[in-house]
């Protein structure tokens, strides 16, 4: 409680210089409706995503997978053209660990790994149309779809991103890494709250994750929206599974998440819930607009 009642008092008392991207900014509006409602089935842009995945990438890959299995009786080309599989890999929370324990999981799965070498589960990641997570598994996905779909090889090679060896308290070890690393938080936090939204410990939370999570570039992603991800290369070839990150919601002014409480599904494109409270969905890149039945209330999103 005093860690967060001194960040709180750090945000108050020192000012802000730059957001370095990461406030909220006003665009112009595309017109027309920002919401729809769940009733209609997927959103065009994610079914339109995950049928060229699947012909372009994930039934290739698929009957490769299936081809090394060497079953008998079975043909695998008839299967794939009637049965259309739609495959889904899920990650589920729990913090450090689970994001660990879920890079172990996609490792395995996936054919580009070292260890894995065609054999095993790899290539089931490629075979894939979905992949999700939730809390810690919601870390691991979504770092490594805004790293352009990065492989466990890659992100041990590299050796920028997991420094796992710092804790969220601290970035590097002398004072002056720290006093950047906070500072730069607090600039962000502020040039939010300066922007007219509500900010909380959250968004100091989430901002120090992202220094773990997210490319050394741009302030750690300080500027770096999920909607960005359809601009990736990876995203742009179909090589990455759509993703789709999971959170639940919780009543205003309470402390507890009800065992009923709405689940929200964030992906590039949209942002809202299946679940009968809600059944509708914002575009991702315009969330936090004021919006009347749907439509943004001035020219502004």
């Amino acid at each position: 409680m005093m860690l967060i009642l001194a960040l709180l008092s750090f945000l108050e008392l020192t000012i802000a210089s730059s957001s370095h991207g990461y406030a909220p900014v006003a665009v112009p509006c595309p017109g027309g409706q920002l919401t729809r409602s769940s009733l209609t089935g997927l959103n065009p842009d994610e079914k339109r995503y995950v049928d060229n995945r699947y012909n372009n990438v994930a039934k290739p890959s698929l009957k490769s997978f299936l081809s090394g299995t060497n079953m008998t009786d079975f043909d695998i080309d008839s299967f794939l053209d009637q049965a259309n599989p739609t495959i889904g890999i899920t990650f589920s929370g729990g913090g450090y660990r689970a994001q660990l324990s879920g890079a172990g999981q996609y490792a395995a799965l996936d054919s580009r790994t070292n260890v894995v070498n065609g054999k095993g589960l790899g290539g089931i990641l490629q075979s894939t149309s979905y992949i999700s997570g939730l809390s810690g598994g919601a870390w691991l996905v979504g770092s490594l779809v805004s790293n352009d779909l990065l492989s466990v090889d890659e992100l041990i090679d590299q050796n920028t991103l997991w420094q796992l060896q710092y804790s969220l308290l601290a970035n590097g070890d002398s004072i002056h890494s720290n006093w950047d690393y906070w500072t730069s938080i607090n600039d962000e936090v502020k040039g939010k709250k300066q922007a007219g939204f509500d900010v909380s410990i959250t968004d100091v939370w989430s901002r120090a994750l992202s220094y773990q999570l997210l490319s050394n570039s741009d302030y750690n992603g300080a500027g770096y929206r999920f909607s960005d991800i359809v601009n990736q290369p990876s995203y742009q070839s179909y090589q990455a599974p759509y993703p789709i990150l999971v959170s639940v919601g919780r009543e205003p002014g309470t402390a507890v998440i009800n065992f009923n409480s709405t689940v929200f599904s964030l992906t590039p494109y949209e942002v809202g819930s299946e679940d009968p409270t809600l059944q509708a969905f914002v575009e991702t890149k315009y969330l936090g607009t004021q919006l009347d039945n749907g439509q943004a209330n001035n020219r502004s999103c």
